[in-house]
């Protein structure tokens, strides 16, 4: 499994210590632990957002150093560039 999310709603404190007694279980266990800035959170390539108390939304969220563009008269294979097409078709239908 790449990435985990999980929603922890006791103090930071605790989450932390959580975080590294899973660690300790197996040298090949690592978590990162991010914490939201203004109810917001990037999890790969989704935008979470949090409202009232309870309620989260979500958003595709594109990095702005994020420039996977390619011409279409690029010197490049043109099954290069059929792939990167299917590539962000199903990202975006996975998103959404």
């Amino acid at each position: 499994m790449d990435d985990t999310f999980i929603v922890w709603s006791l103090a930071t404190k605790n989450s932390t210590v959580s975080c590294n007694i899973s660690m300790s279980l197996h040298p090949m266990i690592q978590f990162i632990i991010e914490e939201n800035k203004d109810n917001q959170l990037t999890l790969q390539d989704v935008l979470l957002m949090k409202y009232d108390s309870s309620k989260l939304d979500h958003k595709a969220y594109i990095k702005i150093t994020h420039k996977c563009i390619l011409h279409y008269q690029s010197n490049r294979h043109p099954r290069q560039k059929q792939g990167l097409i299917k590539t962000h078709t199903n990202k975006a239908s996975c998103i959404s």
